[in-house]
């Protein structure tokens, strides 16, 4: 079965003694086994999921179980519970079952809001069970130019996929306005990014007023936002893992989910054409960097995955770098506008 077809996880140990935590909620225990292992089964839905806001997972223990809800800030555990009593299966057992193979809706289940697949997979059922990879409809940012109305359309797999639990999760797509007659491609990329810091899209904006983006080595920017969340009020927050949590259980900082439009489309560093295409790949990074440092700004995240080949036929275009999150500016460090604090809540407990 194709991981992008799971909906939730199970993991199954045989004795009460490896329940995910302890009778007394004492939260500076080291994590058990089965905490690990559901994470790794998690870690791998959330890649696969891309649009996975949280991924849950049952675990069963000898006669109990419970529910842990894994989220790019940590894990939440539910209460345990019994399996079995006098009369056979428990109703507690039968209803979260029921619940997670019937009952959920794909948003319950953790997809975000909005997020719909798209495609003629819709319409003959086969949506859960194709072999191919589904696109998926992602609605438009409030802050993206007017004359992009509707949607965004992802085609094929993710250019690019975090395989990490806790962190930023970044998926980058290829992808297409909706409707748009002339089926241009994008780069759509999504991440959770730390709430304390300036955001990336903050980093495009300034390297745009100097005349940065799209240059040689650099992308070039169209539109960012943090991504919203509809209250059941009406009004709209950013989507963060708080919104998400209990008000028990949040992280600091807290993390949101944000989302970045770029009009420079490529494709991983490694699909170079051949040695002399990747040494010219290099060499316009190179000049970007050289063109970033005049202005006083530090990428700091270099890598293989935040270099890309491009598209663009233009000699001294043959790539350019993304990924400007964690970029230094010495304006922004000289005024104090930036706050590298660490740290991440990674195990609570919940009443579900």
């Amino acid at each position: 079965m194709p991981w992008h077809t799971v909906l939730a996880c199970v993991k199954v140990k045989c004795s009460h003694s490896d329940a995910p935590h302890p009778d007394l909620g004492e939260e500076s225990s080291p994590a058990k086994d089965i905490v690990a292992q559901a994470g790794d089964y998690s870690r791998i839905h959330l890649a696969h999921r891309p649009f996975q806001l949280f991924s849950i997972s049952l675990l069963i223990y000898g006669p109990s179980f419970n529910i842990s809800v894994y989220d790019r800030g940590g894990v939440l555990h539910s209460p345990r519970r019994d399996i079995y009593d006098d009369n056979g299966l428990t109703a507690d057992f039968v209803f979260v079952v029921k619940r997670l193979l019937q009952d959920l809706s794909p948003v319950e289940l953790g997809r975000e809001p909005g997020v719909e697949l798209h495609g003629p997979e819709i319409e003959d059922g086969t949506a859960n069970d194709s072999l191919s990879y589904p696109r998926f409809r992602v609605p438009a940012l409030p802050a993206q130019p007017t004359y992009f109305a509707g949607y965004w359309t992802t085609d094929g797999r993710p250019i690019w996929t975090s395989y990490s639990l806790v962190g930023r999760g970044t998926v980058v797509w290829k992808a297409t306005a909706d409707p748009d007659t002339s089926n241009r491609a994008y780069v759509l990329k999504s991440a959770w990014r730390r709430a304390c810091r300036p955001s990336e899209v903050a980093v495009y904006e300034y390297l745009r007023e100097r005349r940065l983006t799209g240059a040689r080595g650099i992308a070039d920017f169209l539109a960012g936002d943090n991504v919203a969340l509809r209250r059941a009020d009406g009004t709209t927050a950013p989507l963060s893992i708080n919104a998400l949590r209990p008000a028990d259980a949040h992280v600091e900082p807290d993390m949101v989910l944000h989302r970045v439009l770029l009009p420079s489309v490529g494709t991983p560093l490694w699909l170079f054409e051949d040695p002399a295409h990747f040494v010219r790949a290099l060499l316009a990074v190179v000049k970007g960097i050289e063109a970033l440092a005049e202005h006083g700004i530090l990428h700091r995240d270099i890598s293989i995955g935040n270099v890309l080949l491009s598209a663009d036929p233009r000699a001294g275009h043959e790539a350019f770098l993304t990924d400007f999150e964690f970029a230094s500016i010495r304006e922004w460090d000289d005024a104090g506008a930036v706050d590298d604090s660490q740290g991440v809540k990674q195990e609570s407990h919940m009443t579900v």
